[in-house]
């Protein structure tokens, strides 16, 4: 503690010391009662800086304890502070406690009296109480943090709850312009952040819409005409991959921000709580075209360093408001796929082909993208498993002939760059495809299934167990080298793999139905479709299994003439190190052949199914 050779800040020592013991051993009483003697207030005037600091100090370390009758006294000092000291000074000290501390929870304690300095300090100097929103915001930023340790879900809600009590009780006294200022340009901002940060951390919890239903009623306070705000904001551009964002603002804040609010608007808030500050017109099967220009922003990676690396073009001094760390990124974009598939299926299901315009075939671009994106470790990321399953279920929940016109397009063997894991996950999800027609057919009939797709809204029904439509599809399979890539067969085995038991899935099918004359004419369809004789050969001979089976004899006896080589030099004297950098070479050979063998083993299945036929 500070010393002073006055007797006034003898005594005020004094007095700290006992309210130390008083506090310490949970005597509520007695410390409340030397909180409001008169010759105490009276030391305060004189002494006001160290005590705030004690003071504080104290509520940060008791919050944690429960049912605390001495926090709650010292807690109700320290919100009346404002009302019986100079306010711009208690406005100075109880900011300067904020940002010490800033990464603790229990400063939510601070942001009433704050709140009340704020008020009584005036809006008519703004530069005053400019810090407190910086700092207020700086500390959300540090408690919602993902890339810290994950503070409970509970304490994270009672901050929050701080956090819009003190918006509450400002807001109630400030007027937004029609025509904005500076200072509301500010505080606007510093709302958007409440939804950009803390409400893609906590946890989705009955009470978290209670949170999201206050921070939309202040919200209306900044931005009466929000559905104008929205379409002023993002607004798509017809067969474009970008948005014409018509604001200063940065993306870093606006996406997230905005990407909740819609959520809110769409998914969670009652005709009420939207009366007045938003159209309630919309179908919702329209939600989703509302949307598409704010989702594409979001899930588009090329736009990662927007939101990530941003310079800030804000004017108003908004110092809290950086760009998002990569593991913010990376939740908004889970959130971001969630509610896509969320908003897809007000569009009812299944999804016919008329449905899927080139805008919204640029959501299964964008998915496959955030699929295909290099990662480190062995552990799938998240977002890359989210992403997989919502593509996915796109592809489910379409019709059969959406599903071919979806194929057709993803399956094309001349795209640059193709991640060859990506293409081996289509191609199984063409067979399983083709197998649900396949069967549905024979249980029913393919006039049934005709009937079916058109009840469902196709025009121009698309079935894979006409000849020339699988014809069509494994023109796209089966073809090997893929023009396009220079990889080698162990990149490419994935697809590959996946191709060999696709095909041998056909001719092992087509031979157990050998015998059912029912069955006849929809093997015979697909094993025509699989092989396309051409003369006296197939093309899925000519353009798959030779150049795969001479590549892959060749392959194979590379990589073993390899690892006999390394094996022999392990059998010789060497160091250490070099012979732990030899036994990993070797192990990398090893897995490789297992890769190569296991393909050569599936391609002569394939030939000998295809000889028994």
């Amino acid at each position: 503690m500070l010393t002073s050779h006055s007797v006034s800040d003898h005594f005020f020592q004094t007095v700290l010391s006992s309210l130390d013991k008083s506090v310490l051993t949970d005597r509520e009483e007695e410390v409340r009662e030397i909180l409001c003697s008169e010759d105490v207030r009276t030391l305060l005037n004189e002494n006001l800086a160290e005590f705030v600091h004690w003071l504080c100090q104290w509520i940060l370390r008791r919050h944690k304890r429960a049912s605390d009758s001495v926090l709650s006294v010292l807690t109700d000092f320290l919100n009346v502070l404002p009302l019986r000291f100079d306010v711009d000074e208690c406005l100075l000290l109880l900011t300067a406690q904020l940002d010490l501390s800033r990464s603790n929870i229990a400063s939510g304690y601070l942001l009433k009296p704050l709140s009340l300095c704020v008020i009584q300090s005036g809006f008519a100097r703004f530069a005053r109480v400019n810090p407190i929103f910086n700092n207020l915001s700086e500390s959300i930023a540090s408690i919602f943090d993902v890339d810290s340790a994950p503070c409970e879900n509970e304490d994270l809600h009672w901050y929050l709850e701080c956090v819009l009590s003190f918006y509450e009780t400002i807001l109630s006294e400030y007027t937004f312009n029609q025509f904005k200022s500076h200072q509301d340009e500010f505080l606007s901002q510093h709302l958007l952040f409440l939804l950009a940060r803390p409400f893609f951390v906590i946890e989705c919890e009955n009470n978290t819409r209670t949170l999201l239903c206050r921070m939309f009623k202040l919200l209306r306070l900044s931005e009466p005409g929000l559905f104008t705000q929205f379409l002023k904001f993002f607004r798509c551009l017809d067969d474009e991959r970008s948005v014409n964002i018509r604001t200063s603002i940065p993306l870093c804040l606006l996406g997230p921000a905005w990407l909740r609010i819609l959520s809110y608007v769409f998914l969670e808030a009652t005709p009420e709580d939207l009366q007045n500050i938003w159209p309630l017109v919309f179908s919702k099967d329209h939600f989703i075209n509302l949307a598409h220009g704010l989702l594409i922003t979001v899930l588009d990676i090329e736009n990662r360093l927007k939101f990530t690396e941003a310079e800030q073009t804000v004017t108003v001094n908004c110092t809290a408001l950086k760009p998002l760390s990569c593991a913010m990124y990376t939740r908004v974009q889970i959130y971001g796929v969630k509610l896509l598939q969320k908003l897809s299926s007000f569009c009812g299901r299944p999804i016919y082909s008329s449905w899927w315009i080139e805008s919204r075939v640029l959501y299964l671009s964008l998915l496959k993208k955030l699929a295909t994106q290099p990662i480190s470790g062995e552990n799938m990321p998240e977002i890359i498993c989210t992403a997989i399953r919502v593509f996915d279920h796109f592809i489910s929940d379409s019709t059969y002939s959406s599903q071919y016109g979806l194929f057709l397009r993803f399956l094309d063997p001349k795209q640059l760059n193709e991640h060859h894991g990506w293409r081996g996950h289509l191609i199984t999800l063409c067979k399983d495809y083709v197998h649900n027609v396949w069967l549905q057919c024979m249980q029913t009939s393919v006039d049934t299934v005709l009937l079916q797709e058109k009840a469902h809204g196709e025009t121009s029904v698309l079935l894979p167990v006409e000849k020339h439509l699988f014809s069509r599809l494994c023109e796209l399979i089966f073809v090997y080298p893929l023009t396009a890539s220079s990889d080698g067969m162990v990149d490419q085995s994935s697809w590959l793999l996946a191709a060999l038991n696709m095909a041998l899935y056909i001719l092992l099918r087509c031979h157990a139905l050998r015998a059912d004359k029912k069955a006849d004419k929809l093997c015979r369809n697909l094993l025509d479709g699989l092989l396309r004789i051409c003369g006296a050969d197939s093309r899925f001979n000519q353009r798959f299994v030779q150049p795969l089976e001479r590549d892959l004899t060749s392959e194979i006896d590379r990589y073993e003439t390899r690892a006999h080589a390394l094996s022999s030099t392990l059998g010789t004297e060497c160091d250490h190190v070099e012979k732990k950098r030899l036994m990993n070479e070797y192990d990398v050979q090893q897995s490789a052949l297992l890769r190569l063998r296991l393909l050569a083993s599936t391609l002569e299945r394939v030939n000998q199914t295809l000889r028994d036929l």
